[in-house]
């Protein structure tokens, strides 16, 4: 698989909308590239695609990463924090360097090409969502945080004695 048949779905909104969709007629890809703009349905979205492209410059916490994740799918980020607190390089998908288009393509392309490859990402990330940002690890850590002070307080208060 080359990619010839790949289709891309931008998801979302902004400033440059225009002047993409703009460069994606002048290269006679219009068929190929679909601007849905703000869409509510995203999670339909997502069980559509079989990689999740997200080569954000600034992030916090790449929550539509983690949701992308959540669904199985491999993710190719650029490598900036936030997103790389989330993807395990390799494991969960690729990390390439911010504003490095070749690197991006290539990635992207290694896992329009190996379904086995796509599959075995998509499933480590789903795993690796629920086991550190799902609301039961949140519950677990703090659970874990308040064990932890309440262990030193108490210990605090016997050696005072």
């Amino acid at each position: 698989a080359n990619g010839s048949t790949a289709v891309l779905l931008i998801v979302g909104d902004g400033p440059e909308r225009a002047n993409l969709e703009a460069q994606a007629a002048s290269l006679n890809l219009g068929h190929r590239v679909i601007f849905f703009g703000e869409r509510a349905d995203v999670p339909e979205l997502l069980a559509a695609v079989d990689v999740f492209v997200f080569p954000s410059l600034f992030e916090g916490l790449p929550n539509a990463v983690l949701e992308a994740m959540a669904a199985c799918l491999p993710v190719v980020a650029s490598d900036i924090p936030g997103n790389n607190e989330v993807v395990m390089d390799g494991v969960t998908g690729y990390l390439v360097p911010a504003k490095n288009p070749a690197a991006l393509a290539e990635r992207i392309a290694c896992l329009l090409g190996d379904p086995q490859l796509r599959q075995a990402m998509g499933q480590a990330g789903h795993s690796s969502v629920a086991e550190h940002f799902s609301i039961q690890a949140a519950v677990r850590q703090y659970e874990a945080l308040y064990l932890e002070q309440l262990a030193l307080r108490t210990g605090n208060q016997r050696k005072m004695r």
